[in-house]
Formats: C-alpha cells, sequence, structure tokens
C-alpha cells in the first residue's frame, strides 16, 4: 500500500488453489436437490489432482467436517446454490471495485446461522455456514505449512512458499519481524477470496491486529462505488499519492500529517491512516529522531574535516536526506524519516536547532 509490494513467483500457483475451489463449487451446485457425494465423486471432479493421499485427506480428516460442509452445499435447493455461484463470481471479480468506474458491488451478509432463524431461513443460514467454513479450511489448515496443497512432483504448496521473506511492511513501512499474511478483504466476510493471491498481502503483525485492521472491511458497503475512499495494496497503492508535512501547533511534539497530491487521494489517505494508526505511530519519536538527525550530521561534519557554518550543515543535511530517500522500502520507516529531514531543511527554527547542536 506504502510500497509496491513484489510479485510472489507462486502466485500461478496460489491460483490454482483459487481455480480448485471454483471447480468444487462449480460442480457442487449444478447437483440435484438433496444430493450426496462422496470420495469418489471429489476424486473426479477433481480430476487434475493425482495425489490420491492428499484427496483422501482433504475429504477424512478434521473429522470429517469438510465431508459434511460438502454434502450441505450438494444437498442445497437450486435457488440457494443460484446464489453460491452468485456470490462466487461477484467476489472473485473484487478487482473491478478499483476502476475508475467500477462494475461490481460485493454483498456484505451475514455467514452464520441465526440462533432463532426456523425453515427457509434456517436451511440458508446452514448452507452459508458450510459455504463459509469450507472456503476458510482451504486457507487453515490447508494452506500451513502442516498441511499444504500438492504439487506435480510430489512435495506440498504452502503459505511460507507464498509469503516469502518481506523486509519492510507495506501498511506501517516497519521492519517485518513476525511475517504475516494479511487478507485484505476479510475472508470472514469474502470467504471466496480466502486464497486469492491478489487479496493476501505480506505484512507486519501490527498493522494486521485486532486493534488495528484485524477484520475491518476496508470498503463503504452501502455506497455505489464501495471503494471510492480506499486504497488497494496491489489495485490502488498510495505510493507517490501523497506528501507528508509536519504540524507542530499541538505542544507535543511533531506531528506526521498526510497531504495527497491529488484531492481524490484525500479521503483514501485519511481512511489509510486511521486503519493503520499511522499519525500516532510514525510521530511518537519524531523528537527523538531530530536528535539522530543532529548527530549524524555532526559526525560528517567531523569525518570530512567540515567547517561548521550553516552552509556545510545544509548540505550535509541535504545529503543525509537524499540517503535516507534511497533506502525507502530497505530500511524501516524511512519514508517518514526523509520527509522529516526534508521538512527541517524547510523549517528555519528545526534547521537552526540542528546548526546550533552542530555548533556547540
Amino acid at each position: 500500500m506504502l510500497h509496491s509490494i513484489p510479485e510472489s513467483p507462486h502466485r500461478a500457483r496460489l491460483l490454482e488453489v483459487v481455480e480448485l475451489q471454483r471447480t468444487l463449487f462449480d460442480a457442487l451446485c449444478a447437483l440435484p436437490d438433496g444430493t450426496s457425494v462422496d470420495l469418489a465423486w471429489l476424486t473426479t471432479t477433481w480430476s487434475n489432482v493425482t495425489d490420491g493421499i492428499w484427496l483422501r485427506q482433504f475429504w477424512e480428516n478434521d473429522n470429517g467436517n469438510r465431508a459434511n460442509w460438502t454434502n450441505v452445499i450438494s444437498a442445497a435447493p437450486t435457488s440457494l446454490k443460484q446464489e453460491i455461484i452468485d456470490l462466487m463470481e461477484e467476489q472473485f471479480r473484487f478487482e473491478d471495485l478499483y476502476l475508475d468506474t467500477p462494475t461490481v458491488r460485493l454483498r456484505v451478509q451475514s455467514w452464520k446461522v441465526r440462533k432463532l432463524s426456523t425453515g427457509v431461513e434456517r436451511i440458508r443460514g446452514t448452507l452459508m455456514e458450510a459455504v463459509k467454513d469450507l472456503l476458510e479450511s482451504f486457507y487453515a489448515p490447508l494452506f500451513y505449512r502442516s498441511h499444504g496443497f500438492p504439487n506435480q512432483d510430489g512435495s506440498r504448496f504452502h503459505k511460507d512458499d507464498f509469503l516469502g521473506k518481506p523486509k519492510i511492511c507495506p501498511y506501517s513501512d516497519n521492519k517485518i519481524q513476525d511475517a504475516k499474511l494479511d487478507h485484505f478483504l476479510p475472508k470472514e466476510s469474502f470467504p471466496f477470496l480466502s486464497c486469492h493471491p491478489d487479496n493476501l498481502i505480506p505484512c507486519s503483525t501490527d498493522p494486521n491486529s485486532i486493534s488495528r485492521k484485524g477484520r475491518y472491511i476496508p470498503l463503504q458497503p452501502d455506497e455505489s462505488d464501495q471503494a471510492a475512499e480506499w486504497f488497494h495494496p496491489r489495485f490502488r497503492p498510495a505510493k507517490d499519492k501523497y506528501n507528508l508535512t509536519f504540524d507542530e501547533n499541538r505542544g507535543s511534539g511533531p506531528q506526521v500529517r498526510f497531504v495527497a497530491r491529488s484531492p481524490l487521494d484525500q479521503p483514501r489517505l485519511s481512511r489509510m491512516a486511521g486503519m493503520f494508526g499511522l499519525v500516532e505511530f510514525w510521530s511518537r519519536d519524531l523528537d527523538d529522531e531530530l536528535q539522530l538527525v543532529s548527530a549524524e550530521v555532526r559526525e560528517t561534519i567531523v569525518k570530512e574535516n567540515l567547517a561548521n557554518t550553516e552552509e556545510e550543515v545544509r548540505r550535509c543535511l541535504e545529503g543525509v536526506m537524499l540517503r535516507k530517500r534511497k533506502r525507502i522500502g530497505h530500511d524501516s520507516l524511512a519514508i517518514v524519516t526523509a520527509a522529516f529531514y526534508e521538512y527541517i531543511l524547510s523549517n528555519s527554527n528545526r534547521f537552526s536547532q540542528v546548526v546550533r547542536s552542530c555548533q556547540d
């Protein structure tokens, strides 16, 4: 979102998993009402899966839950099966949300059985819950290292393969200590996107926590253009869409402020910054950063045996700023650090502080 996210070399492999989901649901929803299915039916449906051990594990493991969920779907009334197909096709078109003129809207609905529901309402609720649980199982546990999806060579493909080893979080610009895969559109609301590679974003733990993004839906579900006020990490990234300024009128040190380069992007920036807590996170250490700036410039002046004049301080500070810019996407918090150095250069009071520090 803040950075361009490198495409995983395993994207095509994960799309094959998505195609497994589509094939399964197309086949289930084409069956007559009241049909039951078994492992032999699944083996025929997934004829391109040649790993018989994996197929049996899919069907029998997890206390038979996947077999039960599959049979709930196969037995459902035709009208409800058509609703499932419509939801699937709708969710698989989620990229179209981010077109200038969107061609799709995503329904946000409950996937759980309501406690007091009866009759048709309960049948539908039971079906939707089975759909959600079956789809989510493709991610957890099937996509985990302990399970995985079969490769042609007999190995298993799992989420660590897709995740890789990202260094900088695209949500916070912080260094990634423990990489996670975030469902940008949460799988709890959009289960057909549980394994879609364009919905899985490598990130650090904090931005994906329940106190930040968590299961929040980054859309305006009731609007005709549901994504109008939202960036997307892949389809509509924030990179190069904003400048950072620093507000010092609050009496608590410099505060980051996002300024869009286009008025259309200002609400998107506000929502992004709010969802990930970027203003608070990026602002909290700026007073300390000023001391680091001064120390780094002073060290450069001593090392290069330069005069500690304003002109030399400015030249050194500009050099440091340019080096920080080049490290964006590689060093932790390089975006805000480079912007803060630029701000110091343009702010007479802050620049004077650095000069005085270098001359003391």
